[in-house]
């Protein structure tokens, strides 16, 4: 009896405890101080090193950063490993050539794990497959100078490296086939292979590494830190925010649909100091005073939702248009284009893909409005609508004019319109054409690819790629 009476009690007790770990106050709170790692790897450690963000739990731990990436933790899971062709993460291949090294930067909030998969497997398995691909692609089969090993983590176990052995080649050899072209440009500006190095709070390594060695390296490092510490003992602030209490939560922004409320890390650090001086129990008020303010809100389409809880690419604030080398034709967030350099927008003409004509009046280009709704509010938005837009880059191309294809963030749909453009004039046809061979999701993800080696922000829905497929297919294309 008296056992029984205790339970309901450690019931409450434990949900208590979850419930004030989980508290909004904490999650902010512990974002702030692993931030403080960050910074203190950026300034005082790998100063002149690229900071990346991996998206989306990274994108939390830094007011800015030079740009980001999206290594998935689920193709590192343990057998069920994957290397993406849609996401080849070309920029950071490029970032690192030309800086000497990239940091990325990720989190977990597992207490077992010391590194998120993203970093354990993701990232060391896409820097096997880029060096053996680049060997491939030099005829270089027998120069040992040039590391083709897959480095994982220590404490990963030899029969899941010999599992990996062959994927890894396979992989290798198909990027060679799919991608030659990108395979040449790494070809000539990676000097040296790419290596994953790790880095924690509890690794020395970070500690003791100088410019000097980083200059004698024999490959290009890819830091990969994991900036949550282990345990529950937070860093400190010194004497920023020590009005309230508050307990630490290791990789307190994963899984931010769960806490965010709205609130996205780039409101986050414009309004950092006013949430972490604000009481605990206020905070979650204080957020929704934010989002409400700072929202992104849609148009009459979306029936008033606002789509608040989407991860903006570090890239999507960008002052450029992203243009993809030899085809005259561009991505850029609508809102951005108000801040782009006049002479991106010389001689163009924008195909605005966004919800509520955001492109600004005064861009200085002619502008075509097709309101085309994300996959969540409309599965057949984008497909209706890709017959008029790619014949309309057709055309504009054709009259010697450049294409700026714009969306409300030019991650999702406005790549999804040029790499629908890119299949049909691949082979000089338009809707209602045909190919002797029809297109295949094959087709659609390389064209996918195509268009994000050359922009970075661009992450296409799998629905939208769904849409450009089904388009091609009822189009006889």
């Amino acid at each position: 009896m008296e056992e029984l009476e205790r339970k309901p009690k450690g019931n409450l007790l434990r949900k208590l405890k979850r419930r004030e770990r989980a508290g909004l106050y904490n999650v902010l709170r512990s974002i702030y101080e692993d931030s403080l790692f960050v910074r203190e790897l950026r300034e005082d450690i790998l100063p002149g090193i690229p900071v990346l963000a991996n998206l989306r739990c990274g994108a939390w731990y830094s007011p800015r950063f030079d740009g980001d990436c999206y290594f998935k933790s689920t193709d590192g899971h343990c057998g069920k490993w994957q290397f993406s062709f849609t996401r080849l993460n070309a920029h950071v291949a490029r970032t690192a050539a030309g800086a000497g090294g990239a940091l990325l930067v990720d989190s977990t909030k597992s207490a077992v794990k010391r590194f998120p998969d993203s970093f354990a497997r993701t990232v060391p398995i896409w820097c096997g497959v880029l060096n053996r691909a680049v060997a491939i692609a030099r005829g270089e089969g027998d120069d040992r100078d040039w590391d083709r090993e897959v480095h994982l983590p220590s404490w990963i176990p030899d029969s899941e490296r010999s599992a990996l052995e062959p994927l890894v080649e396979g992989w290798s050899q198909k990027l060679a086939k799919t991608q030659p072209g990108l395979l040449e440009e790494l070809s000539e500006i990676l000097a040296k292979p790419l290596r994953p190095l790790w880095v924690s709070d509890d690794s020395p390594m970070w500690q003791h590494v100088t410019r000097e060695d980083r200059d004698g390296f024999s490959f290009v490092p890819v830091y990969l830190l994991c900036c949550s510490k282990l345990g529950e003992s937070p860093r400190t602030s010194a004497d920023k925010f020590t009005r309230h209490s508050w307990r630490y939560i290791r990789g307190a922004a994963d899984d931010h649909e769960a806490w965010a409320a709205g609130l996205t890390p780039q409101m986050f650090w414009s309004h950092h100091e006013e949430l972490l001086e604000t009481d605990p129990e206020e905070v979650e008020r204080t957020v929704e005073e934010i989002a409400s303010r700072e929202g992104l809100q849609y148009g009459a389409g979306f029936g008033g939702k606002r789509l608040s809880q989407k991860i903006t690419s570090c890239s999507a604030g960008q002052t450029a248009v992203s243009w993809v080398a030899g085809t005259g034709v561009g991505i850029c967030p609508a809102g951005a284009l108000k801040s782009v350099d006049a002479s991106e927008v010389l001689g163009a003409v924008v195909l605005d893909c966004s919800t509520s004509r955001a492109v600004p009046a005064d861009v200085g280009a002619d502008v075509r409005h097709v309101e085309i709704l994300p996959h969540k509010f409309d599965r057949l938005s984008l497909q209706n609508a890709l017959g008029g837009a790619t014949t309309y880059i057709v055309e504009r191309l054709g009259a010697g004019c450049k294409v700026i294809v714009a969306c409300d963030d030019g991650q999702d749909i406005s790549p999804a319109v040029v790499a629908a453009h890119f299949l049909v004039s691949r082979t000089g046809t338009e809707a209602g054409g045909g190919r002797p061979e029809p297109y295949t999701k094959e087709d659609v993800r390389s064209a996918i690819s195509r268009v994000t080696q050359h922009c970075p922000a661009a992450h296409p829905s799998r629905g939208s790629a769904k849409q450009v497929y089904n388009w091609l297919r009822l189009a006889n294309l």
